[in-house]
């Protein structure tokens, strides 16, 4: 699929973050993706590591979240859980993509990474797992412009 190649492209040339979570009560979130690449992660297992997408480094956030567009790209509605994560990591609060909070993380993906991660939202309406009108959308949709 294209929109997979397009996230392996881009990702491949982003290093693997040295530091995951730096927290020692983060769910077993730093054993688990530290040193990994971000493909080939199980369904089961993103599902029971979700936490990354909330007590990650802002670096670790960027990278692993490919592992989540490509299996909310993969599999679908499926991905239940991992739609509602994603959906709020990348909302910016009250739609304000210049808050600081949300510009230190997700404003400062490349314009190739915001590219893919706007594609897999719109690939998500067009096959009916979320609404144009998601924050989420309206967030990426800013930073996509």
């Amino acid at each position: 699929m294209n929109i997979i190649r397009n996230i392996q492209n881009v990702w491949s040339k982003v290093e693997i973050p040295k530091i995951v979570t730096g927290i020692s009560n983060d769910e077993g979130v730093e054993k688990y993706f530290l040193g990994s690449s971000f493909e080939g992660h199980a369904l089961d297992l993103l599902r029971e590591n979700i936490a990354v997408l909330v007590f990650s480094t802002n670096e670790a956030y960027r990278y692993y979240l490919a592992s989540y567009l490509i299996a909310v790209v993969k599999y679908g509605e499926e991905c239940d859980v991992i739609i509602e994560s994603l959906l709020s990591s990348l909302a910016a609060p009250k739609g304000d993509v210049s808050r600081l909070s949300y510009a230190s993380r997700v404003g400062q993906f490349s314009k190739d990474q915001i590219r893919c991660i706007f594609g897999v939202l719109e690939h998500m309406v067009k096959n009916g797992i979320i609404d144009s009108q998601e924050l989420a959308f309206a967030s990426v949709k800013q930073l996509h412009t």
